[in-house]
């Protein structure tokens, strides 16, 4: 039996694809997740005979008891081993909710998450810099710190000309939208305290009148991750995000390591209208081994590189 492992850290979930060769032979396949493994359980098609796999994963994967997705069988053919094709049963398990408990798991939820009320205080003096108690409904990352120069090779025709309106400004925040990024939080500028933003387009703190941050754009302000400090409105007043450069240097080396991958698709309708569709996969991990026995397996998934485009 070969197994094919794919799991994505951003999703929380895991797809696992088993390939049986001798799919004649095969009869009902189950399985069961339990802590850091998953169990898979083939019985044979003409006999009570069993073989039990147990696939074991590091211990950062917390797989969430009871909640494998139902299986999908089909019967296809595949290269076997590089040689001639061979029949197969193909079983999916297509998404198993996964937790992790890993140092990568722990320092993501340092980061401001929605729909809890934070304090944004200049990093010298503690002066408030964002009204207190912002509440954001949705915490999205920003795709990349140069964006809006690598948007003129998005479009293929005229949409890009700044002749015909220019590139859109898609990643500008609602009032209760927060982008962030390793070395910036984007906010809409309704959230910044009155008396913050200085005529130069920098913004100053009001007290010690050090530059917190930049305008933008008209609607939104960028706010330096060293230069403000975030925390949480409880009574702990626990900080979300280390406020340092050495909190900015290594979220930027983890970036380049999760290898992060986007595919651009436009969309054209028979007017003059576009749609551009961003698709972005962060954190796929892949995991595969061939001549599975039954018995115990311990896997390690990897970082893969998922690259690749299209446009209609």
């Amino acid at each position: 039996m070969d197994i094919n492992i794919e799991a994505r850290r951003s999703l929380k979930i895991c797809k696992l694809q088993l390939i049986a060769w001798d799919s004649s032979c095969v009869g009902p396949i189950t399985a069961e997740c339990s802590a850091s493994s998953l169990t898979v359980v083939s019985r044979r098609a003409d006999s009570e005979e069993r073989a039990t796999f147990e696939l074991r994963f590091p211990d950062g994967y917390v797989f969430q008891e009871g909640t494998l997705s139902p299986i999908r069988t089909d019967q296809g053919v595949r290269r076997r081993g590089g040689a001639a094709l061979e029949p197969c049963r193909e079983v999916t398990f297509g998404g198993v909710p996964f937790d992790r408990t890993d140092a990568v798991g722990r320092e993501a939820n340092r980061e401001p998450v929605p729909g809890v009320p934070y304090s944004v205080d200049c990093a010298q003096c503690s002066a408030p810099i964002l009204r207190r108690g912002a509440a954001f409904r949705r915490v999205l990352p920003l795709p990349s710190e140069g964006w809006r120069e690598a948007a003129g090779d998005w479009f293929c025709h005229d949409h890009g000309d700044p002749k015909n309106g220019g590139i859109p400004d898609v990643l500008a925040p609602k009032e209760d939208e927060l982008f962030t990024s390793a070395d910036r939080f984007l906010v809409h500028h309704s959230a910044v305290q009155d008396g913050v933003v200085a005529n130069d387009g920098r913004l100053r703190c009001s007290v010690c009148q050090r530059v917190v941050g930049k305008k933008d754009s008209c609607a939104a302000s960028a706010l330096f991750t060293t230069r403000v400090q975030v925390a949480s409105d409880a009574q702990s007043r626990v900080p979300c995000s280390a406020g340092d450069a050495a909190f900015v240097v290594s979220s930027l080396i983890r970036g380049q390591l999760l290898i992060n991958t986007n595919c651009r698709i436009i969309l054209e309708s028979e007017g003059d209208r576009s749609l551009l569709l961003w698709l972005m996969e962060t954190g796929l991990e892949h995991c595969a081994a061939s001549g599975l026995q039954p018995g115990t397996t311990c896997l390690c998934p990897a970082q893969a590189s998922n690259q690749g485009a299209a446009a209609f």
